[in-house]
This record gives structure tokens, sequence and C-alpha cells, in this order.
């Protein structure tokens, strides 16, 4: 669609060729369109904010599969139909406990990391310095930082979205 419509150079004006191009139909976007792509994007992120919330809230003691059920349900379940929700609930039903799940994302970078990732070497050799209880601490942060950021990111996309009358709510 961006090469189509002779690669605009924002977002906003890519959405407003489709819009004139006809890629709003009777409920719904186009197939291959960038807008429903956009959206599915947009309500995928959500998704994610909410289980990065959910991880970092270090008060909380409910279980993964809790606040990853809450989670889709609140963004993407409205939008599946019966095979799509019953194999992500089964997924998310499915997911390690918080303790497993952060422990895995706070793990020490792998000796190999910065030869595999040069742009990522001195973030490599600051997170090899920390102590396991450090790391913790890095990841409770990071995840609240990044949920934060791409809460920010979303909502401005996503009022893009609602200026231009951009909404496509069938069911998958």
């Amino acid at each position: 669609s961006w090469e189509r419509h002779g690669r605009p150079a924002t977002l906003r004006e890519l959405l407003a060729a489709e819009v004139a191009e006809g890629v709003v139909q009777p409920a719904r976007l186009a197939e291959g369109s960038a807008a429903l792509s956009l959206l599915w994007s947009m309500r995928m992120k959500r998704f994610w904010t909410r289980m990065a919330d959910g991880f970092a809230d270090q008060a909380s003691t409910e279980p993964t599969s809790a606040f990853g059920l809450r989670a889709y349900e609140a963004e993407v379940e409205p939008y599946h139909g019966f095979l799509l929700r019953r194999t992500f609930r089964t997924a998310l039903r499915a997911l390690p406990s918080r303790a497993e799940m952060l422990g895995n994302m706070a793990m020490a970078p792998p000796p190999d990391s910065a030869a595999r990732w040069p742009a990522w070497e001195a973030s490599v050799a600051a997170g090899a310095s920390l102590t396991p209880d450090e790391r913790m601490t890095a990841c409770h942060a990071e995840l609240r930082e990044c949920s934060e950021h791409t809460k920010r990111i979303t909502d401005l996309v996503q009022a893009q979205l609602d200026e231009l009358g951009l909404r496509d709510d069938r069911r998958l």
C-alpha cells in the first residue's frame, strides 16, 4: 500500500490515501490494506502492554494466566471467532508462572551476545555485571517504561485511525 500510494512521508498521509482509494468498505476495511494491518498491530500492542503491566506489578500475586486472560478479553477477544478464542484462552492458561516468566526475561545475557549483536555491546556489558536481584529490578522498570511508551504510541495511532473512520469490528 505504501508503494502503491507513492511512498507517503507520514502515517496520516498513507491512511488518508487509503481512505480516498475506498479502503473503508461497509463495516470493514479492505483486506491487505495498511489500515487493517495497523488496526490489528495496535490491538496486539495494547494486549502486550496489558501483559507487561501485569508482569511489572510487583505487589500483585495474581497468576500470569489471570492477567493474561484479562488483557486478551479487553483488547483482542472481541474480534476473534470461536476457534481463535479457544486457542488463545488455552495458550494463556498454559503460561508459566510470573516468577518463571520474569526470571527468563531477567536472565544474564549469554556470553556471546555482544558478538552476535554488536550494537548491543554496551547493554550486554552492563547486564552482565548485574546480580540476579538487580536484573529483576531492571526488568520490572524496563517493562513499566516500555508499556508507558507503547501506550502513548498506540493511543496516537488509534486516534488517527478513529479520526479517519478506519474501523473493522469483524470477528476472525
